[in-house]
């Protein structure tokens, strides 16, 4: 039989909206939001969807005051369940539109070097939606969909990078296969759980003016290196919007690399 190898293939954006994407009226949880690309998601939800500041929550383990005014912060890490449970804000949230789960680390390193705690670092984060998502259901504040910011490391992979390669696939096969069934702790006296909600994965590849590969870092070195352009802030929102009205699971905002376009 003749070889056959996986192709990288550009999509046209929808012709028409599939899903509503951003509704001002609901609230959004923003996970890893007291990062760059937090700050200047929040920005674009504030300036261009016209979300009321009182209706965005970011969730973060450092806390601390939004870089916007009005815009709530709490503390708490979304890959344990006890922070998440004695979180009581979460309980006085209103009907949630849904979440932008941007969360995550680095710890880059050659693959012999590797070890199962540097795994789990980076995994954690990204890992913690399962908690979030169950704590959601718990009280009974299920969103609509999830916008999982995933990597292009886990489609091209890059060197030094296995643990965030994996730790990305995690979102790409839960938007391709679904997420396993939520345990079943909900307490009697609440209603029925909500549907779960729809995941979308965006495969972003690096950011140039924000972000973990942002000018000046290791991994924005990298990504040249590799052939890649790190993107403006404005296009990378831009297929925010794109993807939140397609009802594709998942999606590649990057410029393709020299290698790809070869």
């Amino acid at each position: 039989e003749a070889p056959h190898a996986p192709r990288l293939l550009p999509q046209p954006p929808p012709t028409a909206p599939t899903v509503a994407a951003v509704d001002p009226a609901a609230t959004y949880l923003i996970t890893g939001g007291s990062g760059g690309l937090g700050s200047a998601l929040v920005q674009w939800l504030l300036d261009e969807q016209r979300v009321p500041p009182s209706q965005l929550v970011l969730l973060s383990r450092r806390g601390g005051a939004a870089a916007q005014p009005g815009v709530r912060s709490l503390k708490v890490d979304v890959s344990s369940a006890d922070s998440l449970a004695e979180c009581a804000a979460l309980a006085e949230l209103p009907r949630l539109g849904g979440i932008f789960h941007l969360a995550g680390v680095l710890d880059d390193g050659l693959i012999m070097n590797m070890d199962a705690a540097r795994v789990r670092k980076v995994v954690a984060p990204k890992a913690g939606l399962l908690p979030l998502l169950e704590r959601c259901s718990e009280l009974a504040i299920t969103p609509a969909w999830v916008l999982l910011a995933s990597s292009t490391s886990s489609l091209l992979g890059y060197a030094g990078q296995a643990n965030y390669c994996a730790a990305n696939a995690i979102f790409d096969q839960a938007a391709a296969f679904g997420l396993p069934p939520l345990p079943l702790t909900r307490p009697s006296h609440l209603p029925p759980p909500l549907p779960p909600p729809a995941l979308l994965t965006l495969n972003f590849g690096p950011w140039g003016e924000v972000g973990m590969a942002s000018e000046g870092t290791k991994a924005h070195e990298l990504s040249i290196a590799n052939g890649e352009r790190p993107m403006p802030s404005a296009l990378a929102l831009s297929c925010i919007s794109e993807a939140l009205t397609s009802l594709r699971a998942e999606a590649a905002s990057a410029p393709a690399p020299s290698a790809v376009r070869r």
